[in-house]
């Protein structure tokens, strides 16, 4: 029979018959080593979870800031596409060249192939 079975079986038992989770696994795999952790590998310490998380953490916030940026700089995309709009419409005469900045702006270019 295989150990992991065997193992398996009895913590099983053992919490059938009343043992708390944590005394059943105690009493069929032993007691703990001090900075070790169970089932996640030699390398891996309490700190070095620790750490993932606060990385895992990190690199959400960031994700989220990201998303809000794009989210902000499409919606002043917009706002520039209607003001450009509004301005073209206005001033029919305006050559847009003449416009500092503008030179190489396809968000121009947008805007005046609709009108």
């Amino acid at each position: 029979m295989d150990v992991n079975f065997i193992q398996h079986t009895e913590l099983q038992n053992r919490q059938n018959s009343g043992e708390t989770a944590d005394d059943a696994f105690r009493a069929v795999f032993g007691k703990e080593q001090p900075g070790r952790l169970r089932c996640y590998g030699r390398s891996v310490t309490t700190s070095s979870l620790r750490e993932d998380e606060e990385t895992n953490k990190l690199k959400q916030k960031h994700a989220n800031e990201i998303s809000s940026l794009k989210e902000e700089m499409n919606e002043m995309r917009v706002e520039m596409r209607h003001f450009f709009s509004q301005l073209l419409q206005n001033n029919p005469a305006l050559n847009v060249q003449d416009i500092p900045g503008v030179v190489g702006s396809n968000l121009l270019m947008q805007v005046a192939h609709k009108l």
